[in-house]
């Protein structure tokens, strides 16, 4: 008996529809403030964003914390 698989083991690389995921490493920023403000600091954790910009900014906000001194 002989099976085709004709397409199967392809894939297409070149879709306008793919979402591929962004790998964020993450950064830690420093505001001194000033006369008037606050100083803090700012760190946003490892994280993985999609091509959705609206869910990117999501993902970016929750993984977002900021220590104020």
């Amino acid at each position: 008996m002989r099976l085709k698989f004709d397409g199967f083991f392809k894939t297409k690389t070149n879709s306008p529809c793919s979402v591929i995921p962004k790998i964020h490493t993450g950064s830690i920023q420093a505001n001194q403030g000033g006369c008037f403000d606050e100083s803090s600091i700012k760190v946003t954790l490892p994280h993985v964003t999609l091509n959705d910009k609206k869910l990117s900014e999501l993902i970016e906000k929750e993984h977002t914390y900021t220590f104020k001194l």
